[in-house]
């Protein structure tokens, strides 16, 4: 399980690298935020996303996910 978990992070890493941060905010992110319930795949998720998306998009969008992710 946690092999494809980590294949589908992997997956969103290389979509949000081909496609435009703007792309990634309307498309990607929704679907990280779809697996909140799975604390260690949106981390995963969010640590490989972060370098793509800059900085100003990981405080603004990805980081409030990352702690919310914390409190569950």
């Amino acid at each position: 399980v946690y092999s494809i978990r980590d294949d589908a992070a992997n997956n969103l890493k290389r979509l949000a690298e081909e496609f435009v941060p703007e792309w990634a905010i309307q498309h990607i992110i929704p679907k990280v935020i779809e697996m909140i319930n799975n604390q260690m795949t949106i981390l995963q998720a969010i640590s490989l996303l972060t370098p793509v998306m800059g900085s100003e998009i990981t405080c603004s969008k990805l980081l409030p996910i990352a702690i919310n992710a914390s409190k569950v």
